[in-house]
């Protein structure tokens, strides 16, 4: 075989442990922490829902991680917004009633309810 046929062989296989390499070694701790920066991504989004499965699969798929300890703060923090979210709410339905803030605030509630 010419060094000719040869080179494009070896770029090829020299792609291909590149790409094993940097696909198939990621380490549980890389991967956890991949789904944590998500997850913030999610929450500073609003998108809690999200943010809270992907703390949950943190908890469920990495446990023995570092990250695991802040998935699991994560959810703590989600939590406490669910609650001052509640308290803003029922505030508004109690100070305005009979105003459409207090029917959204209303229909907020409900919506946080479902969510349990």
């Amino acid at each position: 075989m010419t060094w000719k046929k040869k080179v494009p062989m070896l770029m090829w296989l020299t792609a291909g442990v590149i790409c094993a390499f940097a696909c198939g070694c990621s380490s549980p701790e890389d991967k956890a922490h991949e789904l944590y920066e998500t997850a913030l991504f999610e929450e500073k989004q609003f998108n809690y829902e999200h943010a809270k499965d992907l703390y949950f699969k943190i908890l469920s798929e990495y446990s023995e991680t570092e990250t695991a300890q802040k998935a699991d703060q994560g959810l703590k923090r989600l939590e406490l917004k669910k609650e001052q979210a509640k308290i803003v709410y029922e505030h508004i339905i109690k100070t305005k009633p009979m105003t459409q803030e207090a029917a959204d605030a209303q229909e907020a509630l409900k919506q946080l309810e479902l969510a349990e």
